[in-house]
């Protein structure tokens, strides 16, 4: 009993340090507007009111395959991969072509999407203490950012047969945010998207660029994309929710502890069932109609009438001790006399069995009638 009780002691002395230990920050790129953590979207979300004044936001946790985009409409997408199927991309140019808006911002952005519009994606990785992310319009270049961190970090190259205006630069030199003209509408790439994080949108000196990088989308409706975000938040199990919570992680592991120690101490006291075990099953009868129904779809009733004929003479000779019955006068007289029976009623028998029996090609109502002849000498009996 005691060293249980130590194994318990000792456990809640674990899970107690667990749940006073601070909570590490997550620093998941997810880009979702459900998510607080310095690489969500929830600050963004909540400022779209000012950035999109008037407009209806629509959130879409769906793949573009499957939504049914208006012309009036802006599909914004912010994610760490931007990976659509071959469905999904095509609705989204089809919807451009048409006049729609589709803005996406990605640091892994798909060869199929980039290959469709004469783009390349190029890498490089800078140790500089500061990048400087800005817009090309002149209205706009004073809403520029310094980041002050080194990074591994993209830009675009457009291709010769690319239809793109810049509308945004890395330190002055590399390109990272254009519009390029779709049919009668435009698709908005961007290859940053941690300038639209909350660890940026909460300080002002950063955030004037995410406003106005979106402030060049036409005032429309907006779709805002969480069908790209890591997980799939919709598509997530229990499991994962529990394990990304620090406390829910936490009381499951306890959980898992008592039950398993529950069961390592309990199963000593309880005795050990015995295995029930299920009689033979009798088959005889199923085995008998499954014979019979074979017999009856061959429709061979001549073999069925000679079958029921022997089967007859095996019984009377078991039932009445007889060493050998055929359907002869002088077997009649022998049946007659150990069942008891009238002799003219037994001769009949034998004679209709006879007769019977002696068909080239009986039908079904013969079989029928070798059965109700046999079965009518048998119930006298039993009487």
């Amino acid at each position: 009993m005691w060293t249980t009780l130590s194994i318990l002691l000792a456990i809640l002395i674990v899970v107690s340090a667990g749940m006073l230990t601070p909570t590490p920050i997550d620093w998941t790129p997810s880009y979702s507007k459900a998510d607080p953590i310095p690489y969500g979207c929830t600050l963004l979300y909540g400022c779209f009111d000012e950035i999109f004044p008037g407009q209806t936001i629509h959130t879409e946790s769906n793949t573009p395959y499957e939504h049914n985009f208006k012309n009036s409409e802006v599909y914004l997408s912010i994610s760490e991969k931007f990976e659509p199927d071959l469905q999904s991309w095509n609705t989204l140019l089809g919807f451009a072509d048409d006049g729609g808006t589709v803005f996406i911002s990605s640091n892994d952005i798909a060869p199929m999407v980039l290959d469709s519009l004469h783009l390349k994606v190029k890498s490089t990785w800078t140790t500089a203490d500061s990048i400087h992310i800005g817009l090309t319009a002149a209205n706009l270049r004073a809403d520029s950012m310094v980041v002050s961190r080194g990074e591994f970090y993209r830009y675009f190259v457009p291709d010769d047969g690319c239809k793109a205006s810049v509308l945004g630069y890395r330190d002055h030199n590399t390109v990272n945010y254009l519009r390029i003209a779709v049919g009668g509408g435009w698709v908005y790439l961007h290859c940053n998207p941690y300038a639209f994080s909350n660890y940026l949108i909460s300080e002002e000196s950063t955030r004037r660029y995410a406003f106005s990088a979106l402030s060049l989308l036409p005032q429309r409706t907006i779709v805002w994309d969480e069908y790209f975000k890591i997980g799939h938040r919709d598509q997530e199990s229990y499991y994962r929710m529990v394990f990304r919570d620090a406390r829910l992680r936490t009381a499951y592991y306890l959980i898992l502890s008592i039950v398993v120690l529950f069961i390592l101490f309990h199963r000593k006291r309880i005795t050990r069932a015995m295995r029930v075990r299920e009689p033979l099953k009798n088959t005889t009868v199923d085995f008998v109609q499954t014979v019979g129904r074979l017999y009856y779809e061959h429709r061979d009733s001549r073999s069925i009438i000679e079958k029921m004929i022997v089967h007859f003479q095996d019984y009377l000779r078991s039932t009445f001790y007889l060493r050998d019955v055929s359907l002869s006068r002088a077997s009649a007289e022998t049946v007659a006399a150990k069942a008891q029976k009238p002799l003219d009623e037994v001769r009949s028998l034998f004679a209709n069995l006879q007769t019977l029996s002696a068909k080239t090609h009986p039908e079904d109502s013969d079989v029928r009638l070798v059965y109700e002849y046999i079965h009518e000498f048998k119930s006298g009996l039993q009487k």
